[in-house]
């Protein structure tokens, strides 16, 4: 952790120094050396990423994030354009089509590298950092004289690059069970957000079981542990005044998490403020 710290105010430091004095020598004096806590951040290059979790669902149903790291003056404001389209990568993530996006992703060189993810985004985003994508080209045969493209492994594995937090939101448990020890590697702290009841939509094939029950039920079994840079989030469900769950639970609680103005997002970010130094 010491290190990630000198690395972070380092690099704003360096940003300082180039701007204020450009290529001429320099000696600080530290008690004039006006870089204050207010300084800190405006200084601060950023690449978040947030996926949105597949369906019918657009870049803007996550952008709850940008819009609270913005809010909170964690981002300069001149980068809010540029944020809106690298932030937003908007695409559908089913099959590998998302593990290959997630993995061929190039963050800004020297930025600090935030994935948010969601749903079917948040288990692509597993795979992802916990294998990589297996590269594929289009190649042409024939069946009865007739071409048939299809698509052939090279043998190339494209990894993405190391993650300083990874927001995995709401995924399969057995994705969890499957990948997290590995992409945790991947990444310099994991923050892992799980609903409470959260089992399943009858609709949706792949949807799977992402509650946290399961979750501690598959601890307990020995079957999943939990890597020691992984934070657990358990979120509650959002309840009507009379106490009566909302009548859809995976219309109200699951599929707007990341909506900027959701009920769900702001328990999402009040419990991200604990324990993210980047939500301060």
């Amino acid at each position: 952790d010491s290190e990630d710290y000198a690395s972070f105010y380092g690099r704003q430091f360096e940003r300082y120094y180039n701007r204020q004095f450009g290529e001429n020598d320099v000696k600080f004096i530290t008690e004039r050396l006006k870089y204050t806590k207010e300084q800190l951040g405006n200084d601060w290059e950023n690449d978040i990423v947030s996926i949105h979790g597949g369906a019918s669902a657009k870049a803007k149903d996550v952008d709850g994030p940008r819009l609270k790291y913005v809010e909170k003056g964690l981002f300069k404001k001149e980068l809010k354009k540029e944020l809106d389209f690298v932030y937003n990568i908007g695409i559908q993530l089913y099959s590998d089509k998302g593990v290959r996006e997630i993995s061929n992703y190039k963050h800004r060189e020297n930025s600090i590298k935030i994935i948010w993810s969601h749903s079917l985004g948040a288990d692509s985003t597993l795979e992802a950092y916990a294998i990589g994508y297996r590269e594929k080209v289009n190649k042409i045969g024939y069946n009865s004289g007739y071409p048939l493209t299809y698509k052939k492994e090279t043998g190339k594995i494209i990894r993405p690059e190391r993650a300083d937090e990874l927001n995995i939101v709401m995924p399969r448990i057995d994705f969890i069970e499957k990948y997290l020890s590995r992409a945790s590697k991947n990444a310099v702290t994991v923050n892992l957000y799980v609903l409470k009841n959260d089992k399943g939509l009858s609709v949706v094939k792949d949807y799977g079981d992402r509650s946290y029950e399961t979750l501690q039920k598959k601890i307990k079994e020995r079957k999943i542990t939990i890597p020691d840079n992984v934070k657990i989030i358990t979120l509650n469900p959002i309840y009507k005044k009379d106490n009566l769950l909302l009548p859809d639970y995976t219309i109200n609680n699951h599929a707007p998490a990341l909506d900027y103005g959701n009920p769900m997002f702001s328990q999402i970010w009040k419990e991200y403020e604990k324990v993210s130094k980047y939500g301060k």
